[in-house]
């Protein structure tokens, strides 16, 4: 990214990073919860991307489950329980 960064079009790149993290805060509610209640044309694609992002969601499941049982190993369950409920207090 660096190498990227320095010879590619670096003045491009820094203007469009800096305008896109504006536009994301300046319209981060309107991103979050717009459910396209009042645009029926953009509805489907709406209905696909959530099914799109639930199909995401299931095919990292395991990977993920894998990854925690990896870091787990050796503890019993009611260990591991223990201090993820601890981590988040």
């Amino acid at each position: 990214m660096v190498f990227i960064l320095v010879v590619g079009p670096t003045v491009f790149l820094l203007g469009s990073f800096s305008e896109g993290i504006d536009y994301y805060l300046t319209n981060f509610f309107t991103l979050t919860f717009n459910t396209h209640a009042y645009e029926p044309e953009s509805q489907p694609w709406f209905f696909q991307w959530t099914i799109l992002y639930w199909a995401w969601w299931i095919s990292w499941a395991p990977y993920v489950g894998l990854f925690i049982a990896k870091i787990s190993r050796g503890r019993t369950i009611r260990e591991f329980i223990d201090n993820t409920l601890k981590d988040n207090q």
